[in-house]
């Protein structure tokens, strides 16, 4: 018997990635979600081996404060309510035209800077000759604070 059904994890993760994020933004999180599951991308095709994946999801990360906020959430706030319509939405509806992946630009850069990695993207992400900056050529939507990427 599973405590956390699969729709669970999912909208939780919804939440804990893209809830201050527009309608679109939390769907496009949701849409990459999917996305890994098909495409088995960081996956294995299931929503809990897709969502807790090691270093995928930076609100199940050890230490992230999302984690008490998520441990925390109340089913019937609006907010959780909206990431729950995203999850849905998804099903039907790509807005990311397939992304696998996608990145908070600005935040990426001053967490890596601050950990002394420099002012540089993650590989994955970055423009080949200027690594400050999200390649173009990957970027599939742009959408409040995250750029979706097909990588």
């Amino acid at each position: 018997m599973r405590v956390i059904d699969d729709r669970t994890w999912a909208v939780l993760t919804v939440y804990g990635e893209a809830r201050g994020q527009s309608a679109r933004g939390k769907q496009a999180v949701a849409n990459v979600i999917r996305n890994r599951m098909a495409r088995r991308y960081a996956s294995d095709g299931t929503v809990v081996g897709t969502v807790l994946r090691a270093a995928q999801f930076s609100c199940w990360t050890p230490g992230d404060p999302n984690l008490l906020v998520l441990a925390r959430v109340d089913a019937e706030e609006f907010t959780y309510r909206a990431c729950e319509r995203a999850w849905d939405a998804a099903a039907t509806e790509d807005l990311t035209g397939g992304a696998v992946a996608y990145l908070n630009v600005a935040l990426t850069l001053r967490l890596r800077a601050a950990a002394g990695k420099g002012a540089t993207l993650p590989a994955w992400a970055a423009d080949p000759r200027d690594p400050g900056r999200v390649n173009a050529a990957l970027v599939t939507l742009v959408e409040d604070d995250h750029h979706f990427l097909r990588i």
